[in-house]
């Protein structure tokens, strides 16, 4: 017996099953065994023609099939196989900036730093100065302090 990870987009067509265990030979031989126990899984796992979708995505033993054997991957008793489907859509968006997290930590120890000297001084311009300067940084989404880490 093998255990077949249905993931949660699959579920409803699987009586909500999260897992099920099955006899399989290979990974075609257990889909086949999937889908003749859950038709409905058929539509949104195999195209018209009855090829296995482009965004179906499978595992065993968390190793991708295409890097074994495709479909044809041997399974033995104990082994875990994995539906995984790609998401995809949207719409197009703006590439990632990448995190400077240096920078989120420097304009942590500045606040730490100015707050704690508003407190010992009892400062409460400088109070006021941190909090301003927090909700700018905040409307305009950036980093409060970057100038001055930048001038680090």
């Amino acid at each position: 017996m093998i255990t077949v990870r249905i993931p949660s987009a699959l579920r409803p067509y699987a009586d909500g099953q999260k897992e099920v265990t099955l006899d399989a030979v290979s990974v075609d031989h257990a889909l086949e065994v999937l889908t003749e126990r859950f038709p409905a899984l058929n539509p949104h796992l195999y195209d018209e023609t009855e090829t296995l979708r482009q965004y179906v995505n499978l595992f065993v033993n968390e190793q991708d099939v295409r890097s074994l054997q495709g479909g044809a991957t041997p399974l033995t008793a104990g082994d875990r196989m994995m539906i995984v489907p790609s998401i995809a859509g949207g719409v197009d968006a703006a590439p990632l900036q990448s995190v400077d997290h240096a920078t989120r930590r420097v304009s942590q120890a500045i606040i730490i730093v100015l707050l704690l000297a508003a407190y010992v001084l009892n400062v409460i311009w400088l109070l006021a100065a941190v909090a301003a300067t927090l909700t700018i940084g905040a409307l305009a989404s950036r980093p409060s302090f970057r100038p001055i880490y930048g001038g680090l």
